[in-house]
């Protein structure tokens, strides 16, 4: 399997099928969610806060916090979840297409439509040293022959 077809393009506007870096959390692992408690030691201090840490469920009922912090406003239905991440190579499956004419969504927040990547990130094959241990040759072989749908092989040129 050559690599042949990979282009090098020096254009910063990202692209469907381009290959870039970016942070990807680690899939497997337990969320945590950080709970505002109150501000600090200064009640009228909005610049630090106290923060709980905890494994993320669910289940539990969202806490809410006692004392408003401006820094981290509380919204309804929302939580506040802390992610490990990693900076590894993407593939980048869809873009986020035309920019939205924000006259047509006035008043509204930005999040709502602002521009997104979809992404599919790769992971290295061969076992490292360290905590690095790469993945079976059983497993890659049932890869490529698309047991496992949710996996793609591909040979990056980096």
């Amino acid at each position: 399997m050559g690599s042949e077809w990979w282009v090098k393009d020096d254009m910063r506007t990202p692209k469907r099928g381009m290959v870039i870096l970016a942070y990807v959390p680690h899939v497997d692992q337990i969320p945590t969610r950080v709970t505002v408690i109150g501000r600090s030691e200064d009640p009228t201090c909005h610049e630090k806060a106290q923060v709980e840490f905890s494994p993320f469920s669910i289940s539990e009922p969202r806490k809410k916090s006692l004392l408003p912090v401006a820094a981290l406003p509380d919204y309804p239905g929302e939580v506040r979840l802390l992610y490990r991440a990693e900076k590894r190579p993407v593939l980048i499956f869809a873009e986020s297409g035309p920019p939205v004419d924000h006259k047509i969504t006035s008043g509204k927040p930005k999040w709502q439509t602002a521009p997104t990547l979809l992404v599919a990130p790769y992971y290295g094959r061969d076992e490292g040293t360290g905590k690095r241990t790469g993945y079976s040759d059983a497993f890659v072989e049932r890869v490529c022959q698309c047991e496992y749908p949710q996996f793609f092989w591909e040979k990056l040129p980096l």
